[in-house]
């Protein structure tokens, strides 16, 4: 038997009552309540420190089932709605502003699209640029992620192997691959340390997030190959520093679902490796700790925020770290969503001086006139 010894909530709900107050796991439960959001998935109901499994979600009414691992005793029960979406809302509400104007990038896409879901009323224009489409499993969105890298190197070869300054020219994917292979052999001496398969899977990746890299990716390929590596280790230590990888994993590692074994994830990065040969297994397997991670997932839904204002999705061609795919996809589900396509490369591109995306995005913004849905930029 369980007792609750006291209702909490997070950010925002509020909570009436809970039936029946006391309970055996494994048996159903109803909350209700207000706030609680109109979408099963945008939050989550806690007994302590565990996840409820929950049957229905509504505005104002939850029922769900009392975890079975729970042990006899006083227990806390908390209801959490999204969170990172509650915390945008109330700074625009500490602003003093009726509605807000938002643009994001990357993971912010995903803060957005929920936010829409929550608070269509609350949006005056959305812009969200580099889509993290909502949905997906995890080893869906790392697989796509990686053929997205792929995509980027390819269009980075391209270039390369059309300029004849380039030191790889004329087959820029050979002299890659012939490095690779090398690593797997043996690391190459490098400072401030040798670089091996993994400083070589970094190393390339960072470069792909702006096309201004690819000269000194190109370098660092070059050296690396006359058997100095410290060029392609600096590059990898680089992409390294720019963010808090723990932070990104514990998030990604919740967002999503994901295998329930080591053995599993790593058998999809073996899969992957087959149409992403340069990048499939090391971005897949990069996520092995989310299959053995110790809290329980608590992935995002696909959203379709009815009844918000046009929600303008930028989506990048060559795009590495969210392929274009997504995106497009997106704004077919989104019930308000206008894609604008940019012809190039590099992650993101809103603000980064291409007239033709930024004049969109700014005539929206600012006049709420919309670019035309399937509008192309190049």
């Amino acid at each position: 038997m369980f007792t609750t010894q006291s209702l909490s909530s997070y950010p925002t709900p509020t909570f009436g009552s809970l039936t029946p107050h006391r309970g055996i796991p494994g048996y159903k439960f109803t909350i209700t309540g207000s706030h609680f959001g109109k979408t099963q998935g945008l939050g989550t109901v806690y007994f302590g420190s565990l996840h409820a499994k929950i049957e229905t979600w509504s505005d104002s009414a939850i029922t769900a089932y009392v975890p079975a691992e729970l042990l006899p005793g006083w227990v806390r029960a908390t209801a959490a709605v999204n969170p990172y979406s509650h915390v945008v809302d109330a700074v625009r509400a500490a602003m003093g502003d009726e509605q807000m104007s938002y643009l994001g990038y990357s993971y912010g896409t995903a803060i957005g699209q929920m936010l829409a879901q929550l608070f269509p009323d609350r949006i005056r224009a959305m812009v969200i640029d580099g889509v993290l489409e909502l949905g997906p499993t995890g080893v869906e969105l790392a697989t796509d992620q990686a053929a997205g890298f792929e995509t980027a190197l390819q269009s980075y070869a391209d270039a390369c192997n059309a300029d004849d300054s380039c030191p790889l020219a004329p087959d820029a994917i050979g002299a890659i691959e012939q490095l690779q292979a090398q690593v797997e052999e043996a690391p190459i001496p490098a400072d401030p340390r040798d670089l091996g398969p993994g400083e070589l899977s970094t190393g390339l990746a960072f470069p792909l997030y702006d096309p201004s890299l690819w000269g000194s990716l190109s370098e660092a390929v070059s050296s690396a190959l006359d058997g100095d590596g410290s060029a392609m280790v600096d590059l990898a230590d680089q992409y390294l520093g720019i963010a808090d990888f723990d932070i990104y994993f514990a998030v990604g590692c919740l967002d999503s679902d994901w295998p329930d074994t080591a053995e599993e994830l790593l058998a999809a990065g073996k899969a992957a490796a087959a149409e992403s040969p340069h990048f499939g297994e090391a971005i897949v397997n990069d996520y092995v700790r989310c299959a053995i991670w110790p809290a329980e997932e608590e992935p995002l839904p696909a959203v379709t925020a009815p009844g918000t204002p046009p929600i303008l999705v930028v989506s990048t061609r060559n795009d590495p770290a969210t392929p274009y795919e997504a995106g497009v996809r997106t704004a077919e589900r989104l019930e308000t969503g206008v894609l604008l396509t940019y012809e190039g490369d590099g992650h993101t591109v809103v603000g980064q001086g291409v007239d033709c995306v930024d004049d969109a995005v700014t005539s929206y913004l600012v006049d709420l006139q919309p670019p035309e849905d399937g509008t192309t930029c190049e």
